[in-house]
C-alpha cells in the first residue's frame, strides 16, 4: 500500500497494474483465499470511511486470526482526509477489484459505488478523472444494480463533465465504454447521448 499512496502518480498507476496481476492470480485460487485477498484490499481501500468493524462485519468473512489482527493494526489509511495520493490510490485499488474480483464485488456493490462516486466533484482533476474512468467498470461489475441505482447520477455527471475542458476527453471515453456494457438500458442511453453530442 505504500506504493499505492506514493506522491508520484506514475508509481501509483504502475502499482495498480501490479495489483491487477496479483488479483488475476488470486482469482484462480480457491474461494477462501479469494475472499481473504479481495476482502483485505477492500478493507484497506475503505478503512477510514466505513470503519474497520463495519467492514469486517459487512464482508461476512471467516478471516484467519492473523489477517484480522493485521487489519486491526493498520493505521488510518484509505480515504483518510483529503490527501490526493491516498484517495487516488484507494480509487485505483477499487478499480482493480472491479476488474478482477467477479462475484465478490457484487455483494458489496453499493458500498464500492458509494466510495467511488462520492469523489465525483472533488476539487482535484486527477480524482475527478479517475472517478469518471471507473464508471464503466461499475456498470460492468453489476449492470442491473448500476442501472437501478447509479445510472442517472453517472450519466448526468458525465454530461456535466463534458462541459469542462479538463474532464471532457475522459468523459467521452467513459461514455463510449458505458455503451459497450451489455445491458440494454445502459447501451440505449449511452448511444442516444453520444449521438446527440456528436450532432450538436
Amino acid at each position: 500500500w505504500v506504493a499505492l499512496r506514493d506522491q508520484k502518480q506514475s508509481i501509483r498507476e504502475v502499482t495498480a497494474q501490479a495489483l491487477q496481476s496479483v488479483l488475476r492470480i488470486v482469482s484462480k485460487r480457491e474461494a477462501r483465499l479469494q475472499e481473504e485477498w479481495y476482502g483485505s484490499v477492500l478493507a484497506e481501500a475503505n478503512q477510514v470511511r466505513l470503519g474497520l468493524q463495519y467492514i469486517l462485519l459487512s464482508l461476512s468473512l471467516s478471516l484467519s486470526h492473523s489477517l484480522t489482527h493485521s487489519l486491526t493494526q493498520l493505521s488510518l489509511q484509505g480515504f483518510k482526509g483529503n490527501e490526493i495520493e491516498r484517495i487516488h490510490g484507494s480509487l485505483l485499488a477499487l478499480g482493480e477489484l472491479l476488474r478482477c474480483s467477479g462475484s465478490f464485488i457484487q455483494d458489496r456493490f453499493k458500498d464500492v459505488c458509494d466510495s467511488i462516486i462520492k469523489y465525483k466533484e472533488h476539487r482535484d482533476k486527477l480524482i475527478r478523472r479517475t472517478v469518471i474512468s471507473l464508471m464503466p467498470l461499475l456498470a460492468a461489475a453489476h449492470p442491473e444494480s448500476f442501472v437501478h441505482n447509479y445510472r442517472h447520477t453517472c450519466i448526468n455527471h458525465l454530461l456535466l463533465s463534458m462541459r469542462r475542458d479538463s474532464d471532457r476527453a475522459t468523459s467521452f471515453i467513459s461514455l463510449g465504454e458505458l455503451a459497450m456494457v451489455r445491458h440494454t438500458a445502459i447501451l440505449s442511453i449511452s448511444l442516444l447521448l453520444t449521438r446527440s453530442l456528436l450532432i450538436h
